[in-house]
């Protein structure tokens, strides 16, 4: 026998339909995902600008001391390093060199960026090759281990693209045997 739907005694969908009519009362207060799902786009919209200008009126981010960068920095760094160590697993064009890794981070500060990567603060490239003995003098040594072998970076260059507007960061390369 097929299962048989509920029927609806009409009442829930009046209460929904009423208090969608009711613009959002304050952004103070965060909504639930039901209360959030009953709003209709207006409202949710209107939220949104209302949250928007509440985040425009805070006070400016504190920017961080030298100390606080150089530690995110180092944190960071070693992030990249294990990130990158993690995409080097054994495929067949490792044996010439030629196995391609992309590892992505977001970095909310541009200066822990930099530093990380040891770049001048005058530094404005979005897209950059950075040679591979700089990558290893600034960043680290990442090496993959597989069964009875290492894998390690190939090629001349590391390619690293930052987008400031998102804070995100993505370096590629290749690697093998």
């Amino acid at each position: 026998m097929p299962a048989m739907k509920r029927k609806s005694d009409g009442t829930a969908e009046v209460a929904s339909k009423r208090s969608r009519t009711n613009p959002p009362a304050s952004a103070q207060v965060p909504y639930t995902k039901g209360e959030l799902d009953a709003m209709s786009k207006e409202e949710i919209v209107a939220y949104a600008l209302e949250l928007q200008g509440q985040l425009a009126s805070m006070p400016g981010r504190v920017e961080l001391s030298k100390d606080e960068v150089q530690e995110k920095a180092h944190k960071a760094a070693v992030m990249l390093i294990k990130g990158i160590e993690k995409l080097m697993t054994w495929k067949p064009s490792c044996k010439t060199g030629t196995a391609r890794f992309t590892y992505g981070a977001s970095i909310r500060d541009e200066a822990v960026f930099k530093r990380m990567l040891k770049l001048p603060e005058s530094h404005k490239k979005k897209m950059f090759k950075m040679p591979l003995h700089d990558f290893y003098d600034n960043v680290g040594h990442p090496r993959g281990k597989v069964r009875y072998s290492i894998l390690r970076m190939s090629g001349s260059d590391v390619n690293i693209r930052w987008d400031p507007e998102e804070c995100h960061f993505k370096v590629s390369g290749t690697y093998g045997n």
